[in-house]
């Protein structure tokens, strides 16, 4: 051989070398099982056999060793490795996370380990008795054994199935070695026939199936490399959101964007309950279905129950069971666990029809892995995060304004002096009849309608953000002390109060005209408005409270005179007239000391007003609905 093709050759065996032993010891997790010794007899063997079998190697003769004992070394490695396939094909089984209940795959079962250890020895004697044809006559004695091996290796593989869910690098790996074990059974017998020569051909098989081995390797490193970058830009965009929901849908977003999946979506877990805290994609879960928690439906049930990730690669592979639910699409499930339970659930859908091919799934489940502390970070945050804004509402519907002077730590934080609120309270007036003809029949009507009208009252100051209380049948609203809405923001406190006055008179009087209240004679509630001051209170049970001054002032002109249009008791409404919002108000009057104007018209932002107002009938359904539902159950 020219010395320049062989120093090629050799140098060429060497790198071949250096990547087989890098990724000797890995387990790479494609879902292929091979035994760990015998795989490494295998590669070892036949990196021994090649590197033998250069002639650069021939340098140590005879100066170490004569020719013949190179020549038995170099053979007896390529048995040694021959006869590792043995193991190696009985002890494979491909498993992967299975959507479908299967049991565990048994590897395929071989002849028995002595018939082929024996067949190793006599070979070993046959390669050191030093016969002319020992090559063919100690490989052939290998035969037997490998033909059982070679036939239910292939008899009992589950063909369709990995073709479905193996990476091509590890399918083409495990044919390698079909071939391979298929050549050193043929290769002694076309030897001692003649056909072929044995060394080239054994070179060449024992070259390509290192080469196999490598592939599958390097291909797993790579996926590896491409997993570990799309994580540090994911990383880069989950860190521009501090909020938990909109960092988890930039995730969502990430993986549709990048994998193309139809839907992507990130689910909170407890026990058998779920709640879509994300979703992305053309098919992505709206956010009026995922409004609340809801029982886990039979896929998600299994990945919890299974506790690890849970792959189909194609629709059939869910089962029957899954199919006649309607589940149709290409599925990847991935569950993470804290302190021994599934918190969270990553689950990918394909297009319909389409797959998830196994490389990306691969690479998915190391990507949603190495995220998986960010992942459940951000989902426990979610959670504090929705139950601290559960509990502030709650709060704010109680009688006390301190949840407002809450820092993020949750620690108390005293009014600072001459803090501004605005004050509004509504009072039912009592029916005109009801006093000269108290009926049992008109009591319950007049009850019923201030039941109802007090919940609208509360929904509208709710939808407002005003803070409701009622003391001595007044129904007070306390301005927060910021808006969250921007145009209740937009708006400020002052006119925000003057729209509420407004809409409390109009709802009022809507409510008094229903048929069910015609008997009451439409009466007119009692509603007044003004500033008050919040101070602290050592007495009260939230450490703040209304200045008690500014709020008997406001009762007594609540209660004077006759109930009418609403009174308040702020500087002139028209002087607080502003783009989109001006009030009409009657000439100033005086009481007690105290100037206050009679509302009598306002004109804001209509299609805001209506939100305002269809988001406080709404909640009215709501507190109406749950209070027979209360009955009942009392009944």
């Amino acid at each position: 051989m020219l010395p320049l093709l062989e120093t090629v050759l050799f140098t060429g065996t060497l790198f071949l070398a250096f990547f087989v032993f890098r990724g000797m010891g890995r387990t790479l997790p494609d879902g292929w099982s091979y035994a760990k010794t015998e795989e490494r007899w295998l590669l070892s063997g036949l990196l021994a056999f090649l590197l033998l079998s250069r002639e650069r190697s021939l340098a140590a003769v005879p100066t170490l060793w004569p020719a013949s004992f190179h020549e038995m070394a170099a053979l007896s490695s390529l048995l040694v490795a021959t006869y590792a396939l043995h193991g190696i094909l009985s002890r494979a089984s491909f498993r992967d996370q299975l959507c479908v209940d299967r049991g565990a795959p048994r590897p395929v079962a071989g002849p028995p380990y002595h018939l082929a250890a024996l067949s190793l020895l006599a070979g070993l004697f046959i390669l050191a008795s030093g016969h002319p044809g020992r090559a063919e006559l100690s490989f052939g004695t290998l035969a037997l054994p490998l033909c059982i091996t070679l036939y239910r290796a292939v008899k009992f593989t589950e063909w369709k199935r990995i073709r479905k869910r193996s990476t091509l690098a590890s399918i083409y790996y495990f044919y390698g070695l079909l071939a391979f074990t298929s050549a050193m059974i043929l290769l002694p017998l076309f030897s001692w026939l003649g056909l072929v020569s044995f060394q080239a051909p054994a070179i060449t098989l024992s070259a390509a199936c290192l080469s196999l081995s490598v592939l599958r390797e390097r291909a797993f490193a790579r996926r590896m490399r491409r997993a570990r970058a799309l994580v540090e830009e994911c990383r880069q965009e989950l860190n521009l959101h501090a909020a938990a929901q909109p960092r988890l849908q930039a995730l969502c977003g990430f993986v549709e964007s990048e994998w193309g999946a139809v839907r992507v979506s990130l689910i909170s877990v407890n026990a058998n309950m779920g709640l879509v805290i994300a979703s992305d994609g053309p098919d992505a879960l709206p956010m009026e279905g995922r409004a609340e928690p809801r029982r886990l439906g039979p896929f998600l049930r299994r990945v919890c129950r299974e506790g690890h990730i849970l792959y189909a690669p194609m629709a059939e592979e869910l089962g029957h069971e899954f199919q006649a639910q309607g589940l149709k699409h290409s599925s990847l499930a991935v569950p993470f666990r804290q302190e021994g339970s599934i918190r969270a659930v990553l689950c990918v859908m394909a297009e319909e029809g389409e797959r998830i091919p196994p490389g990306e799934g691969l690479i998915l489940e190391t990507f949603a892995r190495e995220l998986g502390l960010e992942i459940l970070s951000a989902t426990a945050q979610f959670v504090a995060e929705e139950r601290a804004a559960k509990l502030y509402a709650l709060a704010k519907q109680s009688d006390s304004i301190a949840v407002e002077h809450m820092d993020n730590w949750g620690y108390l934080h005293l009014p600072n002096a001459g803090e501004v609120r605005f004050l509004v309270g509504a009072k039912v007036e009592p029916a005109a009849g009801l006093s000269r003809h108290p009926s049992p029949l008109l009591q319950q009507v007049h009850a019923a309608y201030a039941g109802e009208l007090k919940n609208l009252w509360r929904s509208l100051a709710l939808a407002f953000e005003f803070v409701p209380r009622e003391s001595q049948g007044v129904l007070w609203m306390v301005s927060p002390r910021e808006f969250q809405n921007p145009f209740l923001h937009a708006l400020g406190p002052e006119r925000a109060s003057l729209a509420l006055c407004q809409l409390l008179a109009k709802l009022s009087l809507q409510q008094a005209e229903k048929d069910s209240f015609l008997l009451l004679g439409g009466t007119v509630p009692r509603i007044a408005a003004g500033p008050v001051e919040v101070r602290a209170d050592r007495t009260a049970p939230g450490g703040i409270d209304l200045d008690n001054s500014n709020r008997e002032a406001l009762l007594r002109l609540l209660l004077a005179g006759d109930a009418g249009a609403p009174r308040w008791a702020g500087q002139d409404p028209a002087a607080l007239a502003a783009r989109g919002f001006s009030a009409r108000s009657s000439h100033s009057e005086r009481l007690s000391g105290q100037d206050f104007f009679s509302l009598l018209s306002l004109s804001a932002d209509k299609k805001e007003l209506r939100r305002l107002e269809q988001r406080a009938a709404e909640a009215a359904r709501e507190i109406r609905k749950d209070s027979r539902v209360k009955n009942l159950s009392a009944s």
